[in-house]
């Protein structure tokens, strides 16, 4: 006798089309991280108006960073490891240790009409201006000037009027990027922003998630 094949079974729920996270989001460099958590405020925390003291005493104030292509992708980068014990044939409670945390954003920059955007895809760099022209050389330095504040990647929740927000303290690119220039394409240069702690506190991990609170409960 014949048995048709059964349905498979699923997860979905009549909550399931408000708690979708969508699309690409955009992101924002130095966004106000200290007036949000105090107000929860993320339109006023990316005002362009509202600056901010970042770690390395400059005033700075909120940019974003416009449009990207291929979406972004925020990586924890978390690497964990079983301690090795003789004799054991299973992953062991307890017996795991983080060996690092490294994490970054993937993005691809479809604007590069700003000196903000240049300077963040080339890294270190020095800056020279002329009539007409800003002229960035790379450099083989690294200064405390080459990091930003911070940035943040705010994107949709389907059910919120509140985004979910992704954060990197003190980003840097410290993969450099390549500007390719094709025939019948637009330039996207790619670029990887790695978060940072500081020396000054290097257990503080450099990534946070930021969900409204009617979407995490």
């Amino acid at each position: 006798m014949a048995f048709p094949i059964p349905l498979a079974l699923s997860g979905l729920r009549p909550q399931t089309k408000s708690n979708l996270v969508l699309d690409a989001g955009k992101c924002v460099l130095n966004f106000n991280a200290d007036w949000f958590r105090a107000t929860g405020d993320w339109v006023g925390a990316m005002d362009s108006n509202n600056g901010w003291v970042d770690p390395n005493g400059l005033l700075v104030y909120p940019q974003l960073l416009g449009a990207t292509m291929g979406g972004t992708n925020f990586v924890l980068g978390k690497t964990e490891r079983q301690i090795p014990a003789d004799g054991v044939r299973t992953r062991i409670k307890g017996l795991v240790r983080v060996d690092g945390i490294e994490p970054y954003a993937d993005l691809s920059l479809l604007e590069m009409g700003s000196v903000l955007q240049l300077s963040l895809a080339v890294g270190s760099s020095i800056r020279a201006d002329h009539p007409g022209y800003v002229e960035f050389t790379p450099s083989l330095l690294v200064s405390d000037g080459d990091y930003f504040g911070n940035v943040a990647i705010l994107a949709t929740v389907s059910g919120e009027s509140d985004p979910m927000i992704y954060l990197l303290d003190n980003p840097r690119v410290d993969e450099v990027a390549e500007f390719p220039l094709k025939d019948k394409s637009e330039q996207a240069v790619k670029v990887k922003l790695y978060g940072h702690s500081l020396l000054t506190d290097p257990t503080q991990i450099p990534a946070h998630m930021f969900m409204p609170n009617t979407f995490a409960s």
